[in-house]
């Protein structure tokens, strides 16, 4: 999974490290389906003005199951050093994979209240990809016998 952390141009100094809880719902049912906590260091810091694109591998192990490919995510910052103050995500338009409508919930104080907003004329295109791993295909003993009858 690749997601991105914007340092908005109006917060007053870079974010040093972060830490950033993504979760995944059902986009039908709004359903939980999983989700994942990891840390970031930005080392010199992430600068106002500037975002990066945050990827997260061997997530496997949580067995996170998508349903379908009408996915809601999440993104959510729950502790950060630097003066930041301001973080977001950044709008990859055109976008390398996907698309999306010109609306985006957004649920930040420095936008307003939580609720769906119309993020310009464009697509919002939020940066994020997914990549989902199918599972294995299931098995069952059998004989050679059986399998030959099987395909007679």
């Amino acid at each position: 999974m690749a997601f991105t952390l914007y340092n908005s141009s109006s917060s007053p100094g870079p974010l040093l490290t972060c830490s950033v809880v993504v979760e995944f719902y059902d986009g039908v049912t709004f359903g939980f389906l999983g989700s994942f906590g990891v840390n970031f260091n930005f080392g010199g810091g992430l600068n106002p003005g500037f975002y990066t694109i945050a990827s997260v591998t061997a997530l496997e192990p949580l067995a996170i199951d998508l349903l379908g490919t009408d996915v809601i995510v999440t993104q959510t910052v729950t502790g950060t050093t630097g003066t930041a103050t301001r973080l977001g995500i950044a709008s990859l338009n055109p976008p390398t994979v996907g698309s999306s409508g010109a609306d985006m919930y957004i649920d930040a104080s420095t936008v307003g209240p939580a609720g769906w907003y119309t993020v310009g004329t464009t697509p919002a295109n939020p940066g994020y990809r997914l990549s989902a791993v199918s599972g294995p295909v299931p098995t069952e003993k059998s004989s050679w016998g059986r399998v030959k009858s099987l395909y007679q």
